[in-house]
């Protein structure tokens, strides 16, 4: 049986098969039939021509333009190879300059910033050892919700700081205060003024006020007006007794001696009291302990004498169990049970 051809199914004799006369005619016949003029195709080419092609959208198919720029908006013309390209290669440099590689690198530009956003705390970890190491340090808000900034070093080792003038560790630092105060400490003693070199920066500047500069004064007159409390004898405070108070106000300098005498009164106006820093020379102390000093009133008639506590302490700290001296005011006893006036005069040595 003979082949065909594909495309016109004409006849392949076979290799010892005899071709008539007929059989070639039939075949030109096909080829004849099948073969396109050149008339036929100028009325196919007249006919497309003439055939109405939509424009492709996003919603339906159809003729399309071609466009090779990378910065247009249109969404009715097709990318060329070369659009494609242009806009990989603007892509890769933009994320080469923007973003930072695994290994480090640099921000480049006015903006170069890095911004760390969170809801409750954010913070940038470091781990020099390897993830597998864990955290060695932070720095940044690191407790939720709390509003203070931390540069921790988790690794055992200090803070270094680092300027034009060198390198100063956190530890530095503090040995550096620690001796300043020392220092000042050891000034103020020597004037006079106990401090510790650990005591606080307040204590000292309290300190400073009571080194003697000179010989300053200052006197008035006061009443008992009637209000009375308990004052401690010196004997180690276990004996006390009600007596009325005299409260005289401080004015630019803490005395270390005052002296108050009656006025106009035949009793009181013999009596003499004496309050001495000196006696025991206590400093002053936030609360009663054993910083204290005494006061001695005298009655010139019947010589008769007694010995007060007067607590030292600071600021503007009281006691209503005995005689005190602060910064701003000295409560002293008054013998009797009448309201009185007195003068007194302070002095700073």
């Amino acid at each position: 049986m003979p082949q065909e051809t594909d495309r016109l199914k004409l006849p392949l004799p076979l290799g010892n098969e005899n071709v008539t006369r007929e059989s070639i005619n039939g075949i030109f016949q096909k080829i004849d039939a099948g073969a396109a003029t050149q008339a036929d195709l100028d009325t196919l080419r007249e006919a497309v021509s003439k055939m109405d092609i939509p424009d492709a959208s996003l919603t339906q198919k159809g003729k399309v333009q071609l466009s090779s720029k990378t910065d247009g908006t249109s969404e009715a013309v097709a990318a060329t190879e070369k659009a494609v390209r242009d806009a990989r290669v603007v892509a890769e440099t933009n994320a080469k300059n923007t973003s930072l590689p695994r290994s480090g690198g640099s921000l480049i530009g006015d903006a170069g910033v890095l911004h760390l956003v969170g809801s409750t705390h954010v913070y940038q970890g470091f781990l020099p050892a390897g993830a597998n190491e864990g955290r060695k340090g932070y720095l940044g808000f690191g407790t939720p919700g709390g509003k203070d900034f931390t540069i921790a070093n988790e690794y055992g080792g200090d803070l270094i700081f680092r300027d034009k003038n060198g390198v100063t560790t956190l530890s530095d630092l503090k040995q550096s205060v620690s001796n300043g105060k020392a220092s000042i400490a050891a000034a103020i003693t020597g004037k006079g003024v106990p401090t510790a070199a650990d005591a606080t920066f307040t204590t000292m500047a309290t300190n400073i006020t009571h080194i003697d500069t000179g010989l300053k004064f200052n006197s008035g007159t006061v009443s008992t007006s009637g209000q009375s409390q308990s004052f401690q004898f010196l004997d180690g405070g276990t004996t006390s007794r009600e007596q009325l108070i005299i409260p005289i106000s401080i004015v630019g300098f803490r005395p270390k001696m005052i002296i108050v005498r009656g006025v106009g009164q035949s009793t009181f106006g013999n009596l003499v009291s004496v309050y001495s820093f000196r006696t025991r020379g206590q400093s002053p102390s936030d609360s009663i302990g054993t910083n204290y000093n005494t006061i001695t009133d005298h009655n010139i008639n019947s010589l008769n004498s007694s010995i007060w506590r007067v607590y030292e302490l600071t600021g503007s700290v009281i006691t209503l169990t005995s005689a005190y001296i602060n910064d701003i005011q000295v409560v002293l006893p008054i013998p009797g049970a009448t309201t009185a006036r007195y003068v007194w005069e302070a002095y700073s040595g």
